[in-house]
Protein backbone atom coordinates (compact mmCIF):
# COMPACT_ATOMS: atom_id res chain seq x y z
CA UNK A 1 0.00 0.00 0.00
CA UNK A 2 3.20 2.43 0.71
CA UNK A 3 3.90 2.37 -3.05
CA UNK A 4 0.24 3.29 -3.84
CA UNK A 5 0.35 6.26 -1.41
CA UNK A 6 3.77 7.46 -3.36
CA UNK A 7 2.11 7.19 -6.52
CA UNK A 8 -0.99 8.71 -5.86
CA UNK A 9 0.85 11.92 -4.21
CA UNK A 10 3.33 12.57 -6.88
CA UNK A 11 0.58 12.12 -9.31
CA UNK A 12 -1.23 14.70 -7.65
CA UNK A 13 1.45 17.09 -6.92
CA UNK A 14 2.48 16.78 -10.56
CA UNK A 15 -1.27 17.39 -11.57
CA UNK A 16 -1.45 20.61 -9.45
CA UNK A 17 2.34 21.72 -10.71
CA UNK A 18 0.81 21.52 -14.50
CA UNK A 19 -2.54 23.49 -13.26
CA UNK A 20 -0.34 25.81 -11.45
CA UNK A 21 2.13 26.33 -14.25
CA UNK A 22 -1.16 26.78 -16.57
CA UNK A 23 -2.82 29.98 -14.83
CA UNK A 24 0.48 31.71 -14.39
CA UNK A 25 1.86 34.53 -16.90
CA UNK A 26 4.15 32.67 -18.72
CA UNK A 27 4.37 34.13 -21.79
CA UNK A 28 7.04 37.29 -21.09
CA UNK A 29 9.67 34.69 -19.76
CA UNK A 30 8.87 32.37 -22.65
CA UNK A 31 9.43 35.07 -25.52
CA UNK A 32 12.81 36.26 -23.35
CA UNK A 33 14.19 32.59 -22.69
CA UNK A 34 13.38 30.98 -26.21
CA UNK A 35 12.04 33.68 -28.55
CA UNK A 36 10.82 32.45 -31.77
CA UNK A 37 10.13 28.72 -30.47
CA UNK A 38 7.71 29.90 -28.07
CA UNK A 39 5.09 27.98 -29.38
CA UNK A 40 6.99 25.18 -30.23
CA UNK A 41 8.28 24.98 -26.72
CA UNK A 42 4.97 25.66 -25.18
CA UNK A 43 2.87 22.93 -27.26
CA UNK A 44 6.40 20.53 -26.74
CA UNK A 45 5.40 21.64 -22.90
CA UNK A 46 1.87 20.26 -22.96
CA UNK A 47 2.53 17.14 -24.65
CA UNK A 48 5.17 16.27 -22.01
CA UNK A 49 3.24 17.40 -19.21
CA UNK A 50 0.29 15.48 -20.05
CA UNK A 51 2.69 12.18 -20.59
CA UNK A 52 4.40 12.31 -17.50
CA UNK A 53 0.75 12.72 -15.66
CA UNK A 54 -0.63 9.52 -18.03
CA UNK A 55 2.94 7.40 -16.55
CA UNK A 56 2.24 8.24 -13.25
CA UNK A 57 -1.80 7.76 -13.17
CA UNK A 58 -0.81 4.67 -14.81
CA UNK A 59 2.03 3.58 -11.89
CA UNK A 60 -1.25 4.57 -9.37
CA UNK A 61 -3.60 2.65 -11.03
CA UNK A 62 -1.51 -0.52 -10.83
CA UNK A 63 0.10 -0.26 -7.53
CA UNK A 64 -3.82 0.01 -6.18
CA UNK A 65 -4.41 -3.29 -7.99
CA UNK A 66 -1.50 -4.76 -6.71
CA UNK A 67 -1.98 -3.78 -2.55
CA UNK A 68 -5.65 -5.04 -3.33
CA UNK A 69 -4.33 -8.23 -4.90
CA UNK A 70 -2.03 -8.70 -2.51
CA UNK A 71 -4.58 -8.01 0.68
CA UNK A 72 -7.09 -10.38 -1.16
CA UNK A 73 -4.06 -13.07 -1.08
CA UNK A 74 -5.29 -15.06 -4.55
CA UNK A 75 -3.42 -16.43 -7.33
CA UNK A 76 -2.20 -13.88 -9.60
CA UNK A 77 -2.90 -16.52 -12.26
CA UNK A 78 -6.45 -16.73 -11.19
CA UNK A 79 -8.83 -14.10 -12.79
CA UNK A 80 -6.28 -13.18 -15.27
CA UNK A 81 -8.35 -11.85 -18.10
CA UNK A 82 -10.81 -10.77 -15.80
CA UNK A 83 -8.23 -8.15 -14.16
CA UNK A 84 -7.18 -7.16 -17.72
CA UNK A 85 -10.73 -6.41 -18.29
CA UNK A 86 -11.37 -4.29 -15.18
CA UNK A 87 -7.96 -2.87 -15.75
CA UNK A 88 -8.67 -1.47 -19.84
CA UNK A 89 -11.40 0.16 -17.52
CA UNK A 90 -9.63 1.95 -14.69
CA UNK A 91 -7.37 3.12 -18.23
CA UNK A 92 -10.08 4.38 -19.90
CA UNK A 93 -11.39 6.58 -17.12
CA UNK A 94 -7.99 7.57 -16.40
CA UNK A 95 -7.48 8.83 -19.98
CA UNK A 96 -10.82 10.53 -20.49
CA UNK A 97 -10.06 12.30 -16.62
CA UNK A 98 -6.92 13.47 -18.12
CA UNK A 99 -8.69 14.61 -21.43
CA UNK A 100 -11.24 16.61 -19.25
CA UNK A 101 -8.28 18.31 -16.86
CA UNK A 102 -6.87 19.33 -20.22
CA UNK A 103 -10.11 20.99 -21.05
CA UNK A 104 -10.77 22.43 -18.07
CA UNK A 105 -7.07 24.28 -17.68
CA UNK A 106 -8.08 25.55 -21.15
CA UNK A 107 -11.59 27.31 -19.97
CA UNK A 108 -9.36 28.43 -16.90
CA UNK A 109 -7.28 29.51 -18.85
CA UNK A 110 -9.93 31.46 -20.91
CA UNK A 111 -10.53 33.88 -18.09
CA UNK A 112 -7.16 34.99 -17.27
CA UNK A 113 -6.32 38.50 -19.04
CA UNK A 114 -2.82 37.44 -19.49
CA UNK A 115 -3.06 33.56 -21.21
CA UNK A 116 -5.28 32.63 -23.55
CA UNK A 117 -7.60 29.12 -24.14
CA UNK A 118 -6.86 26.85 -27.52
CA UNK A 119 -8.27 23.72 -28.34
CA UNK A 120 -5.07 22.73 -29.78
CA UNK A 121 -3.63 22.83 -26.73
CA UNK A 122 -5.96 20.43 -24.92
CA UNK A 123 -5.76 18.29 -28.36
CA UNK A 124 -2.06 17.96 -27.78
CA UNK A 125 -2.68 17.47 -23.82
CA UNK A 126 -5.10 13.88 -24.95
CA UNK A 127 -1.72 13.09 -26.75
CA UNK A 128 0.59 13.36 -24.54
CA UNK A 129 -1.57 11.32 -21.96
CA UNK A 130 -2.43 8.57 -24.44
CA UNK A 131 1.34 8.40 -25.41
CA UNK A 132 2.14 8.38 -21.48
CA UNK A 133 -0.24 5.53 -20.88
CA UNK A 134 0.73 3.55 -24.06
CA UNK A 135 4.81 3.76 -22.74
CA UNK A 136 3.96 2.50 -18.99
CA UNK A 137 1.51 -0.09 -20.32
CA UNK A 138 4.57 -1.39 -22.91
CA UNK A 139 6.92 -1.20 -20.19
CA UNK A 140 4.98 -3.08 -17.99
CA UNK A 141 3.97 -5.20 -20.72
CA UNK A 142 7.67 -5.86 -21.44
CA UNK A 143 8.72 -6.55 -17.80
CA UNK A 144 5.93 -9.51 -18.04
CA UNK A 145 6.83 -11.13 -20.73
CA UNK A 146 10.30 -11.30 -19.77
CA UNK A 147 9.18 -13.51 -16.51
CA UNK A 148 7.21 -15.61 -18.69
CA UNK A 149 3.79 -14.56 -17.30
CA UNK A 150 2.37 -14.04 -21.06
CA UNK A 151 4.35 -16.91 -22.50
CA UNK A 152 1.58 -19.12 -20.70
CA UNK A 153 4.66 -20.77 -18.08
Amino acid sequence: MREARLAGRLTSAWAAAVFAFAVVPTHALLARTVGEREALTTQVGHFVEFAVLAWLATWWIDARRRAKGAAKGGSREAGRWAAAREAAGDYAIMLGALVLFGVLIEAAQSLLPYRSAQMRDAAIDAAGALVGLLAALSCDLSRLGRRGRWRGR
